[in-house]
């Protein structure tokens, strides 16, 4: 349960921060960028939101036709009136069909991972245009390496194609794309959807036994796994089968013995008993069989020695 509601408050987290770019991204789209002074003023506004949000590296306006109309970056050069033919662009194209759109993870050598997130702008059917923003991957990074459960759990992000997209490692995100592991991470998001949501016992990248759960980043079709060591995740319930088991051992250590102090307590008094009587019955009528227990065999022995009196 711990780690479930870890990933899912981190995969709130997320959400939250993909708003917080989605929403002033929104606001800059235009209604009509058709004269030189809408680009100017366009501009503007993506340097105004570049400012507000720093996890923006660049962003680029895409006309109706498919052509770039402005391309303003942080790192890299602008360019405005460019023209070039972006029609066939998977951000182009996947916004079409999707209200909010997330591209694969970019991996650039020594250069933090992003992602492309395209919004577009339709006039009832017909597609007006297109913002383009690449994203830093860094504030999801930050917000995985805070997450501690225990002492060996930790967090990590994936995109639909299980391809990492935030680890406390930085390192292993940087690396860039690894099949291998993709594909082992896809099929453990396989696995938690079917479990439900619920935490399932598997093996990580580095081979350790762990216990892994699962939430979604609906917005963007990523997932946020939780992860803790099975060890320290099973410990709470080894010490609770081992105190278990000492109390149930103490238990029938305590029975055994109250047994045998019974069976002794008893074996005395029916010996006593038996003895008398055979004595009784070979005819000693002086015999007095004398047993001081309290129950049952003393009220025996004194019947036998009335018996013997009379």
């Amino acid at each position: 349960a711990l780690l479930r509601s870890e990933a899912t408050s981190a995969a709130e987290k997320i959400e939250s921060f993909l708003d917080g770019i989605k929403i002033p991204l929104g606001s800059t789209i235009p209604e009509d960028v058709s004269a030189n002074a809408g680009v100017k003023q366009l501009r503007l506004l993506f340097l105004r939101v570049m400012h507000q949000v720093p996890g923006i590296l660049s962003i680029s306006f895409v006309d109706g036709a498919g052509a770039e109309r402005l391309h303003v970056s942080r790192t890299g050069s602008n360019r405005t009136e460019g023209g070039a033919d972006r029609s066939g662009d998977p951000a182009v194209v996947g916004a079409r069909t999707a209200k909010v759109w997330y591209g694969p993870v970019i991996y650039r050598q020594g250069s933090e991972p992003s992602v492309t997130m395209a919004m577009a702008n339709y006039d009832d059917t017909v597609l007006e245009n297109t913002i383009i923003a690449e994203i830093s991957l860094k504030p999801i990074w930050l917000i995985v390496s805070e997450i501690r459960v225990g002492r060996s759990g930790q967090a990590l992000v994936v995109d639909q194609t299980g391809h990492l997209i935030a680890h406390p490692a930085i390192s292993k995100v940087m690396q860039g794309a690894d099949e291998k592991a993709a594909l082992a991470l896809r099929g453990l998001q396989d696995a938690i959807a079917a479990a439900g949501g619920t935490a399932i016992a598997n093996r990580n990248a580095e081979n350790e036994r762990v216990v892994t759960a699962g939430a979604p980043v609906a917005a963007a079709g990523w997932t946020v796994f939780v992860e803790q060591a099975q060890a320290e995740a099973f410990a709470p319930l080894y010490a609770s089968l081992w105190r278990t088991g000492g109390l149930f051992l103490a238990a029938t250590v305590l029975a055994a013995v109250l047994a045998y102090w019974l069976a002794r307590r008893m074996s005395g008094p029916i010996r006593l008993l038996e003895e008398g009587a055979l004595k009784i019955g070979a005819g000693q009528f002086d015999h007095r069989i004398n047993i001081v227990t309290g129950d049952e065999l003393e009220r025996l022995a004194a019947r036998f020695n009335e018996m013997a009196e009379g």
